[in-house]
């Protein structure tokens, strides 16, 4: 059985939600300068995309970036397939979204 570093979460019994609000949380608290909004998507104010694997990548590439000031992540919309990452130039609205991940530099 799997588990998460000191949570005592098994990866194998619990909801994929669950992990990935876990993974977003831990991404926070050790990364103060980027935040993660799980569910929520950004419209508009983009200067760049590109096909990504996670919101993750997304997330990196934003914070390696001087001009990105918000990233939104769309998954992909076949399994297994890429997703696109949105780096955007100014911060928009937040609104919910299932399909995507978005964050804010701080």
């Amino acid at each position: 059985m799997r588990f998460l570093n000191g949570t005592g979460h098994s990866l194998d019994n619990e909801h994929p939600e669950y992990i990935a609000t876990e993974i977003a949380q831990y991404l926070n608290s050790r990364d103060g300068a980027m935040s993660t909004d799980l569910n929520t998507n950004r419209n508009g104010g983009d200067y760049m995309s590109f096909a990504a694997s996670s919101y993750e990548v997304c997330r990196s590439a934003c914070s390696e970036q001087e001009q990105c000031r918000a990233y939104t992540f769309v998954k992909a919309a076949v399994p297994g397939g890429p997703g696109t990452c949105w780096l955007k130039g100014s911060v928009t609205a937040a609104h919910p979204d299932a399909t995507c991940t978005s964050g804010l530099k701080q």
